[in-house]
């Protein structure tokens, strides 16, 4: 089995603090031109960033104190936007395509755990009437429940990731967030297969958010980061290189739940997946947790009864944007609902992304997340479904292991 790279890094107790307001601090400069990798030290290794590279966009956000391109939007140039941590060195603040580095004290200062424009920068952003129109185009606006906005910004390919920046950075936390949840023995006849180097399917059955939407590989922006589906299945590659993946992706965009339980069989089982993962939900604001349970609970019974030996992975839901009308709704309640499911049964688990996604907006805001402004993630959250698909499989500590 391949082993990941750790970092070994040393970390401090602090408090989280979300607050911006303060000092303003120029960030020091990284002083390796922008096409070069980081510099590394006997203390630490730091990850490539200025390129997509698997291993760090796999690489656990809890872990060690080192974020890579974490993606932040400005709403109007007075905009302060927070990073997940307290930052304690930027080492690189660059354009969401990573070719365009931009410079502290220059383009943007930091403070209090934000990042803020200055006078003449050159990061771009939103202006304000511009993310919030009075007159929206077709399509390119949804009705708003924030007050005072009737009207907010949606978009599907580059609209936002032309926008938003990705920040690198290091910061002394010690990370006391939730992690993903764990299902480790919910899979071992899929991980007995790969570590017999024998041949596995894996079948990726859901909506929109499985066909990776608005991943940059998926919309043709650099640095071509994959999808999620597909990123999961090349961590398990790199994992096995013994092993013969297969991946079957079904998944069609604005499906819902019901659409995943009448579909089953022409979408999942005829491949006959040794791992089934599935993806329901984002598209059901208005259904009620029992009626989600008790479909979800008749899909995972019809895969069983074609597929008697599959494992199975239920993902919960990205929720979608709060104030954004017709999208948010019940949503948030399906993880609970999914986690019932799984302790009914143990062939089955789950990628616990609203849980992760909970942590994430507790310190970030929707706009630094999202690939479409409505339900979709950027690549920078895309990422954590791969995170947290290797931490039910393979336990928290997936990055140390052998």
């Amino acid at each position: 089995m391949k082993r990941f790279l750790t970092v070994l890094l040393c970390s401090v107790l602090l408090v989280f603090s979300s607050a911006c307001g303060g000092e303003e601090q120029t960030p020091p400069q990284n002083q390796e031109p922008s096409n070069s990798s980081p510099p590394k030290t006997e203390e630490e290794v730091i990850l490539e960033y200025d390129k997509y590279n698997l291993e760090t966009y796999i690489y656990p956000y809890w872990e060690g104190n080192v974020v890579y391109n974490e993606t932040l939007l400005f709403i109007g140039k007075d905009d302060m936007a927070p990073l997940m941590f307290s930052p304690k060195e930027i080492l690189s603040v660059r354009s969401y395509d990573l070719k365009t580095e931009y410079e502290g004290g220059t383009d943007y200062v930091v403070r209090d755990g934000c990042i803020c424009l200055t006078e003449n920068t050159s990061i771009p952003y939103f202006e304000v009437n511009e993310y919030y129109p009075l007159v929206p185009e077709d399509g390119k606006a949804f009705g708003c429940t924030e007050p005072g906005h009737p009207f907010i910004l949606f978009g599907e390919g580059d609209t936002f990731c032309s926008r938003q920046i990705a920040v690198t950075y290091k910061h002394n936390e010690r990370f006391r967030g939730q992690k993903p949840l764990e299902f480790t023995e919910k899979y071992s006849r899929f991980k007995s297969l790969l570590e017999d180097g024998e041949e596995a399917t894996i079948v990726f059955y859901g909506d929109s958010i499985a066909t990776g939407a608005n991943s940059g590989g998926v919309i043709g922006v650099e640095p071509f980061a994959p999808g999620w589906t597909q990123m999961f299945a090349d961590a398990l590659s790199a994992r096995y290189p013994q092993a013969v993946i297969n991946t079957v992706n079904t998944a069609v965009g604005g499906m819902k739940t019901q659409w995943g339980v009448d579909n089953v069989k022409e979408r999942c089982t005829q491949y006959d997946p040794d791992l089934a993962v599935i993806c329901f939900g984002a598209n059901d604001p208005d259904m009620t947790a029992d009626v989600y349970y008790a479909k979800m609970k008749e899909l995972v019974e019809k895969v069983k009864a074609d597929c008697p030996d599959a494992e199975i992975m239920l993902v919960s839901t990205f929720v979608s944007n709060k104030v954004g009308v017709g999208f948010y709704g019940n949503q948030y309640l399906f993880e609970d609902e999914l986690l019932k499911i799984a302790q009914e049964r143990e062939d089955t688990g789950v990628i616990s992304i609203t849980t992760v996604q909970d942590f994430v907006l507790s310190r970030k805001r929707f706009c630094d997340i999202t690939g479409n402004n409505v339900n979709h993630p950027s690549d920078f959250f895309a990422r954590m479904y791969v995170q947290s698909a290797m931490a039910a499989m393979f336990g928290v500590d997936y990055a140390d292991q052998e």
